[in-house]
C-alpha cells in the first residue's frame, strides 16, 4: 500500500515517514508528489494520506532557528513563496503584504533569511484550514508522536490491517537521524511538549501573532492553547 505524508516543513513529515517505514512490511512511500503544497489534487483514493501539523508557535520556532530555511518574497506577484534549500514551493497571496516589517539575516553559507510573523503564522492558519476540513485525510499532531507514538501506529495498524515488520513497536529516534531534522533529545522533545513556553521565539511578537491567529478561532478550532506575553 502506498503512503503520502503532507505537512508543512519543520512539521515532522520525514519522521513520520521514517516511523511509518520502520514499523511496517506493505508500506510504500509515493515519492513524485509536493508533500508541503497547497493541492489537495494530489489525494489518491488507494493510497495513505496523512496530514501532521504542529502547534503554530513551535512550528514558527522552528522555522526561524533553522539556517535551511527562508521565505523568500518574489517581486513579480504579491505573494509569500516557501523556499527550502533553494527549492521554491508555491506561493500565497495577500491583499497587504507587509514587507516593511521583515528583517534579514544573513549566514556564512551565503543563504539570507527573511523573516517575517505575521506572514509566517498566516501561512500556518491557511495551511491548518485547508487540510484539517478535508475529510479524506488522516489528521496527526506532532505533539502525539512525540508523547506515544504507539497509539497511532496501532490505530493505522487496525484501520488498515498493515502487517508489523517486529514484534514490538520501534522508534526512529533511538535507530537513526531524521533526514532534515536536528537529532532527537530529550531536552528537545521537554521544549516542544511545554506548550506554555517559548524558547526561541521573542515574547514581543506574540500580538501580531495572535491577532493574525485569533486566539479565539485558535481555541474553539484546534487542539492548541494561546500563549500570551
Amino acid at each position: 500500500m502506498k503512503f503520502k505524508v503532507f505537512g508543512l516543513p519543520r512539521s515532522g513529515t520525514n519522521y513520520l515517514k521514517e516511523l511509518l517505514l520502520l514499523n511496517f512490511e506493505d508500506l510504500n512511500i509515493e515519492e513524485k508528489y509536493g508533500k508541503h503544497r497547497f493541492n489537495c489534487d494530489q489525494l489518491e483514493h488507494d493510497c495513505l494520506n496523512i496530514v501532521i501539523f504542529k502547534n503554530p508557535y513551535k512550528w514558527l520556532e522552528s522555522i526561524l532557528i533553522t539556517n535551511t530555511s527562508r521565505y523568500d518574497y518574489s517581486e513579480d506577484s504579491i505573494g509569500l513563496n516557501l523556499v527550502i534549500n533553494d527549492v521554491r514551493y508555491g506561493a500565497i497571496k495577500y491583499d497587504t503584504l507587509k514587507r516593511e516589517e521583515c528583517y534579514a539575516k544573513k549566514y556564512k553559507t551565503g543563504i539570507t533569511l527573511y523573516y517575517n510573523h505575521h506572514n509566517l503564522i498566516e501561512v500556518w492558519k491557511k495551511y491548518y484550514i485547508k487540510w484539517s476540513e478535508n475529510e479524506s485525510l488522516i489528521k496527526l499532531h506532532y505533539k502525539d508522536l512525540l508523547q506515544d507514538e504507539k497509539i497511532f501506529l496501532t490505530k493505522i495498524q487496525n484501520d488498515f490491517n498493515l502487517k508489523k515488520k517486529n514484534k514490538y513497536w520501534l522508534n526512529v529516534r533511538n535507530f537513526s537521524s531524521v533526514e532534515n531534522s536536528e537529532n532527537f533529545s530529550s531536552l528537545k522533545i521537554d521544549e516542544y511538549l511545554d506548550e506554555s513556553k517559548l524558547y526561541y521565539l521573542d515574547y514581543k511578537y506574540l500580538d501580531v501573532i495572535n491577532e493574525v491567529l485569533d486566539v479565539e478561532w485558535l481555541s474553539e478550532n484546534t487542539p492548541y492553547s494561546p500563549i500570551y506575553r
